[in-house]
């Protein structure tokens, strides 16, 4: 109950200095929440945490333990991904939830895989067959899979493969 009312205080504060027109940190005058100098001095700070992260193989954006063959914690990982696959980092709890539920398998292959794994999540139907950006549309498959399906649908990958084992 004490952090909470200091947390209070301490807002309450910050609102008061926005409002007169002050750094939060120092009293300085400010345009936003920080003088241009708390604004420079955080900046370098983040900068030399990265760069020290970086050299001790940790995440490169919060310090975490990274996942093995990766330079990113889980989370900031799954960020990424949903970021790429799906246009923003919303989604990463529901794409975490989404290998368990394949219970750690390749939707396609039936492998055994994990974040360590070169994996992608894949659109079941392309986007650039008119998929959407959805979770109910991706799924976690391994890497070799993902670049051999391409934008082709199940089915279509289905026949390809099968004219090529007729083949071999």
């Amino acid at each position: 109950m004490k952090d909470v009312k200091n947390i209070e205080r301490v807002r309450k504060w910050q609102e008061e200095q926005k409002s007169k027109g002050l750094c939060i940190e120092c009293s300085n005058p400010a345009t936003g929440l920080r003088c241009d100098a708390c604004n420079k001095r955080r900046a370098d700070y983040r900068k030399r945490k990265k760069i020290e992260w970086k050299e001790n193989g940790l995440c490169n954006q919060c310090g975490k333990e990274t996942i093995k063959n990766k330079n990113q914690c889980e989370k900031h990982y799954l960020m990424q991904v949903a970021i790429d696959r799906l246009g923003t980092s919303k989604f990463w709890k529901d794409i975490k939830y989404l290998i368990k539920k394949q219970e750690y398998k390749c939707a396609l292959t039936k492998e055994n895989i994990s974040f360590e794994d070169d994996i992608d999540l894949d659109h079941i139907i392309p986007t650039t067959r008119g998929g959407k950006n959805e979770i109910s549309n991706v799924r976690w498959v391994i890497r070799k899979a993902n670049r051999l399906k391409n934008n082709l649908t199940d089915k279509e990958l289905k026949d390809i493969c099968l004219k090529i084992v007729q083949n071999l």
